[in-house]
């Protein structure tokens, strides 16, 4: 991650007004995400499906990035989606790019090579498509 500039990486209430967080519902602070390695066989395609047989999980493809998406909403977000601990916040948070931030891509639309998955065999039918057309350029 990228380190956010500093009106938005600082500490205290003041930094927080100046950030797009503060017109956001906090939709990046309702999801973690980990990411794994692009599924290169059935045997990684049925690992993943084991993630997704859980309620709340998806898988998110952007470009060459692909993670597990887990639904947790972080336990210091306020009632009105500010931060309990924006001051102590884990540099994670601080890191948080917001000019890929959910905000944007709800406000500004998906992004074309953005791809989210909750039904396996959709994700599937994405992979194996990708497997096909990789084979044709070999």
């Amino acid at each position: 991650m990228k380190k956010l500039p500093g009106k938005t990486s600082g500490s205290g209430s003041a930094g927080w007004k100046e950030t797009l967080c503060s017109k956001c519902k906090a939709l990046c602070c309702k999801y973690i995400t980990v990411e794994i390695e692009e599924p290169k066989d059935d045997e990684d395609l049925d690992n993943i499906r084991w993630y997704m047989i859980h309620e709340g999980v998806g898988i998110l493809v952007e470009k060459k990035c692909w993670m597990v998406r887990m639904n947790a909403r972080c336990r210091y977000l306020r009632k009105d989606s500010t931060c309990g601990i924006y001051e102590h916040r884990p540099e994670a948070c601080r890191q948080y790019e917001t000019e890929n931030c959910d905000y944007r891509t709800v406000s500004e639309g998906v992004p074309k090579a953005y791809r989210e998955f909750e039904d396996f065999e959709k994700f599937r039918n994405y992979v194996k498509g990708r497997w096909r057309r990789k084979k044709r350029k070999e």
